[in-house]
């Protein structure tokens, strides 16, 4: 096991696998709500699903509206389970997860993402400020 450690920015506790991105996320244009799938053919986790996931990623982009979609996600239970952003927490992720309840953190060092990329599973602890990381 191995802890990185992260910066809270929405309470909570999730154990789970994880969905890594390089790339951002649009949550208005690039995600099915209903089944929580990433349906933009040029977005590297094209076909994936949200769902039931830690959802790793740089940072949101695009409208606002953004935070109301990760609601819908949580809402019709195709959400993710935890959302780490590996660049910067932005407003519309931030956002998204308070009126959703999805445990949110940042990473304190972006250089970490690699040692994230070698779990199976994960658990975020916003309450201890880690990510708990079971290598394969």
């Amino acid at each position: 096991m191995f802890v990185v450690e992260c910066k809270c920015v929405v309470k909570g506790f999730a154990e789970g696998e994880p969905l890594i991105s390089d790339t951002p996320i649009n949550f208005l244009t690039m995600i099915d709500t209903e089944n929580g799938e990433i349906k933009d053919p040029n977005h590297n986790l094209y076909g994936k699903t949200l769902k039931g996931k830690i959802f790793v990623f740089p940072n949101s982009v695009g409208s606002s509206v953004g935070a109301y979609m990760l609601y819908s996600l949580k809402k019709k239970g195709s959400g993710p389970l935890a959302i780490i952003c590996s660049n910067r927490m932005d407003i519309t992720t931030a956002s998204g997860c308070a009126i959703s309840n999805i445990p949110a953190v940042y990473l304190k060092d972006n250089n970490l993402l690699q040692v994230l990329r070698n779990s199976r599973t994960m658990t975020v602890d916003c309450e201890g400020e880690q990510i708990l990381i079971y290598q394969n």
